[in-house]
């Protein structure tokens, strides 16, 4: 490849190749191929790949479609595009569904954290225990001075906001 001038349209500077085996066993490469002269990425001549689509339907059957063998998931259909189509209605159907649950979900949680903060809110504060109170000794303590061009260095560092 890399003595092939015309593998790309153009000499083969470098490229990164890796293969990737999918849940059912099938091999997939990845693959990038640097190409001096080649035409820049930002405009629509430059840009080009390429896609299975049949790939892609298969890999949404298996995300979304409950099965207990992955036969079954094109049982009566000629493709996995066909396959997917035909229950896009019932996926979408249990999406809705699922937005429901979520909701509740999220409702239900917000619910539990108010609880939980009236919960605090009406207990009564422990009492202090002085003898866990630690000072610093003298030496160790900073002065106003000190204490402002600390901050100041910090703030323009950006780790205080």
């Amino acid at each position: 490849m890399l003595n092939n001038d015309e593998v790309f349209g153009g000499k083969v500077e470098d490229y990164w190749w890796q293969i990737e085996f999918q849940n059912r066993g099938s091999p997939h490469l990845h693959m990038v191929v640097w190409i001096n002269d080649h035409p820049l990425l930002d405009t629509p001549e430059g840009l080009q790949s390429a896609n299975d689509p049949e790939n892609y339907y298969y890999s949404l059957l298996l995300q979304y479609v409950a099965y207990h063998s992955e036969d079954e998931l094109l049982d009566c259909f000629n493709s996995a595009q066909e396959a997917f189509q035909a229950r896009e209605e019932l996926l979408r159907e249990q999406c809705d569904m699922m937005e429901i649950y979520k909701e509740q979900d999220r409702q239900l949680e917000m619910a539990l954290n108010r609880a939980c903060a009236f919960e605090l809110l009406n207990q009564e504060p422990e009492p202090l225990d002085h003898d866990d109170i630690v000072e610093i000794p003298e030496e160790n303590q900073m002065n106003e001075n000190q204490f402002e061009r600390a901050s100041n260095e910090c703030r323009t560092k950006g780790d205080i906001r």
